[in-house]
């Protein structure tokens, strides 16, 4: 859409959705199709990483199955590929993730089991999808069709790669800690 007003009235019309604070949005239903829409931002590439992030949202849908992933899957995956195709100037995922995490235990309330994620853990999401695809990237399409094929997020984990959560999150922070350190010099 060329104006957020339209798009927003779309949005509810159609799909029963409040969209204020989206700047693009991707419906699955169950028969494999999706419907994506989106604004036109003042800036391109704005609009471009939107696009890619909900284009990715719409090929995971019929990926295999429509089943739905995980929420930080899902929505990891997609801004970890936007975030490759087309990134937001001066923006280090796994730095911005690492400041966003200080002083937390973990990644957040029902961040592993939650059905909508923060605005502040999409960066984390996607640093930690960059972080699987790090450790392996043959066991990462295999986690992502164990999910599809309905196996429940902690046993495709230990399948895959062999972790739980608990222990994902800490190998994730390590990685993070390590960076950070690196590029302070220490």
């Amino acid at each position: 859409f060329d104006k957020r007003v339209d798009y927003i009235r779309f949005q509810h019309e159609l799909h029963d959705t409040d969209a204020r604070g989206t700047g693009g949005l991707c419906h699955g239903f169950g028969n494999g199709h999706a419907h994506i829409a989106a604004f036109k931002r003042n800036n391109d590439r704005q609009t471009q990483h939107i696009l890619i992030h909900e284009f990715t949202h719409a090929f995971m849908h019929r990926y295999q199955t429509p089943r739905p992933l995980p929420e930080w899957v899902g929505e990891g995956l997609a801004e970890f590929i936007a975030h490759t195709i087309e990134p937001p100037p001066g923006q280090n995922l796994n730095l911005k993730s690492r400041l966003q995490l200080e002083g937390k235990q973990g990644l957040g309330d029902d961040f592993y089991d939650g059905d909508d994620l923060a605005a502040w853990q999409y960066d984390i999401a996607a640093a930690l999808t960059g972080f699987l695809l790090e450790r392996s990237k043959t066991a990462y399409p295999k986690f992502i069709a164990e999910l599809k094929k309905g196996t429940q997020l902690e046993q495709a984990l230990k399948d895959t790669y062999r972790m739980t959560p608990a222990k994902l999150t800490q190998r994730f922070k390590q990685r993070l800690d390590r960076e950070l350190n690196n590029k302070l010099g220490g």
